[in-house]
């Protein structure tokens, strides 16, 4: 298609953004979250129980809320039936706060045990679209754009109505790659089970 005005440069940076949303979910599927980690930082006030999620926020990784030692400890998710739980708390050192994603906010409880307290959520976010030729690909590991460049190749060819069986075999053999390798990213220590039956943050009132 060179030289050829058929697919325009506009639908080719579509045809790519989506390859490389395609490829970031295969990668955060694959206990990927760790590639796209990023965090959002708020400060609760007294009364305010929900805060905006930011504007690029795709998946919740977890939330955390800093103690009096200044250190952060993650914190769990209440069910609709337990809003207000924990509002007469076992410790004032951590209060038992917990949260909750709702539409576009992130709601929080109990809304008396808020106030002043810093809290940290770590989120997957949504990929920066690719605009002008200058911009670059944040998940280029390892020769897996490729993928990329073949997804918006086949998207091209499909609107000529060629044939691509030849992208197609490209595309299953990367993806088994991609597949293959993109589960674990640190390689010194094996993924583990974790116990959620133990609690592990029972003695400063979060007990349930």
């Amino acid at each position: 298609m060179e030289n050829s005005q058929f697919v325009s440069d506009a639908e080719f940076n579509t045809y790519i953004n989506f390859a490389i949303s395609d490829l970031r979910d295969k990668l955060i599927s694959k206990v990927g979250n760790d590639y796209f980690a990023v965090s959002q930082s708020y400060t609760l006030s007294s009364g305010t129980d929900e805060y905006a999620l930011p504007s690029d926020f795709y998946k919740l990784l977890w939330v955390e809320v800093q103690a009096n030692n200044t250190l952060y400890y993650k914190i769990r998710r209440f069910e609709v039936m337990e809003k207000n739980y924990g509002a007469i708390p076992i410790s004032s050192y951590l209060p038992d706060i917990r949260y909750r994603l709702r539409a576009g906010n992130l709601l929080f409880s109990p809304i008396n045990q808020l106030s002043a307290r810093n809290v940290r959520m770590w989120y997957v976010k949504i990929p920066t679209k690719l605009v002008a030729d200058s911009d670059e690909l944040d998940c280029a590991y390892n020769g897996w754009d490729e993928f990329v460049a073949l997804g918006a190749a086949r998207k091209a060819l499909v609107k000529e109505e060629s044939d691509v069986s030849d992208v197609d075999a490209e595309l299953m053999y990367l993806n088994q790659r991609i597949e293959q390798m993109a589960d674990n990213r640190d390689q010194a220590e094996p993924q583990r089970v974790y116990d959620n039956t133990i609690n592990d943050s029972w003695w400063f009132g979060s007990w349930r």
